[in-house]
């Protein structure tokens, strides 16, 4: 099958690249890492206008009734310009929680128009649903609702403590959640298409990163002069950055492979797409951006390069909502129950 973007789906790229990289310019991402003010109710405020949070919201709820390519067409340029919003926790996984999950569907409405955001909250290894008491609160910011199961589906609490928690991301934030409601775990095909929609996302921030550390990389490889030549004009250099974009073309196919069969294809065949690009991203963009240190050479490990961002941001990401082990074992199962299936 031969998948291609839309003529509409090309124009919303553009869009949002642009408006990325109108942010980057601005030296947000440094600013937020520095703890010094970024306008965040103006940048949330933005995407809520252009209508990028409602683009997964049914349009009786307010939403655009856009699909989940078009989601992920956003993430991918917020994520390449690391543009420190919380755009995949909210139009992308807190969309689909509240979506098939069962909630009130107002707050579909209030997500989709940006007057209130949702940090869903996942278990102490950033796998979901929490099996404890305490959590951490995945893309989380101040004011945030938060996302937990409930025995009718999930339900938005803004009664439970959430406290700032580090993690080896400098750009997204993380909370620690205590007394959570401990539910039974669920299952079923609602289930499955949350979290078929959550890795889907989450690989969508993920080669989103590693595009921004190939773009960049490339064009530091083209200036950066060595020997009285730029350095991308050395083989070596030339077969790493080759390297890196085979990998990021693959997740590339991979993502919106996985982003299309989440609302074509069954629950079961929606899942094991979605843990495929998850498992590819997860490795891909570790490989990507830890080369991208390596071509950028001594300066490439310093404070000042912005490739240790991307680095960071790969490995928290690569661990939501299930680690590689996991998308794994999702796929194998697939792949026998099939097997069996034809005996």
């Amino acid at each position: 099958m031969r998948f291609s973007l839309s003529s509409e789906q090309q124009l919303l790229a553009q869009s949002a690249e642009q408006w990325a990289r109108q942010q980057s310019d601005h030296g947000f991402a440094r600013a937020a890492v520095a703890g010094k003010a970024v306008p965040f109710g103006d940048l949330w405020g933005q995407i809520a206008e252009l209508g990028w949070l409602g683009l997964t919201v049914p349009e009786e709820a307010g939403g655009s009734g856009g699909s989940l390519v078009d989601a992920c067409i956003v993430a991918e340029a917020l994520a390449r310009h690391l543009v420190p919003v919380p755009y995949v926790g909210n139009a992308v996984i807190a969309a689909a929680g509240l979506r098939t999950l069962g909630a009130d569907q107002g707050l579909l409405a209030d997500l989709a128009a940006g007057s209130r955001r949702f940090s869903v909250v996942l278990g102490d290894d950033l796998d979901w649903p929490p099996s404890s008491d305490t959590g951490l609160a995945w893309e989380w910011t101040e004011g945030d609702a938060l996302l937990v199961p409930d025995d009718g589906g999930l339900s938005a609490r803004s009664d439970l403590e959430a406290r700032p928690f580090e993690t080896v991301d400098l750009i997204g934030s993380t909370a620690r959640v205590s007394q959570l409601p401990v539910r039974p775990e669920r299952s079923g095909a609602a289930v499955d298409g949350f979290l078929a929609a959550a890795r889907v996302g989450v690989s969508a921030l993920l080669l989103g990163v590693m595009d921004g550390a190939l773009q960049r990389t490339v064009g530091y490889a083209k200036n950066r002069r060595q020997f009285g030549r730029a350095i991308g004009s050395f083989q070596a250099v030339q077969h790493l950055c080759a390297e890196m974009l085979v990998d990021t073309e693959a997740a590339r196919s991979a993502l919106y492979g996985a982003a299309w069969a989440g609302e074509h294809s069954p629950p079961a065949q929606a899942a094991t797409a979605a843990a495929t690009a998850k498992a590819w991203c997860a490795s891909a963009a570790v490989r990507v951006c830890e080369t991208a240190m390596q071509v950028h050479g001594g300066i490439g490990m310093t404070w000042e390069c912005d490739m240790h961002l991307y680095l960071r941001a790969s490995h928290l990401a690569r661990a939501a909502f299930g680690s590689r082990s996991a998308d794994f074992d999702l796929i194998a199962n697939a792949l026998f129950a099939r097997r069996e299936g034809l005996r």
